[in-house]
């Protein structure tokens, strides 16, 4: 295996990791809501002085920009870098220089 292939391969491991951290996060601040939304809205409505439907609205908008920035910086590397790895170019690459330039030379 070449160096190229893992540093792929940490690199791949390192998103599906932080994919499932993420989303892991995102489920226990959705139960969150789910749970004490009520507790929640009392205390954000004092502050900020808002609706319940105000409150509902920017709690589904966050949660979804949360989702889309978990696919979009989490789980969309991870599965290139899986395409990535499967390459038969990272597959065939050697570890050191002079097995390369032997096999240019050729």
């Amino acid at each position: 295996m070449g160096k190229c292939l893992k540093r792929i391969n940490l690199k791949k491991r390192f998103f599906w990791k932080y994919f499932i951290v993420s989303l892991l996060l995102m489920i226990i601040a959705c139960l969150m809501t789910k749970l004490f939304g009520h507790h929640m809205y009392n205390m954000t409505s004092h502050v900020f002085n808002l609706t319940k439907q105000e409150y509902d609205m920017g709690v589904a908008g966050s949660m979804l920009l949360w989702k889309l920035f978990i696919i979009q910086f989490t789980l969309a590397p991870a599965i290139a870098l899986c395409w990535l790895s499967h390459h038969k170019e990272y597959k065939n690459e050697c570890d050191n220089d002079y097995e390369r330039r032997g096999k240019w030379e050729n």
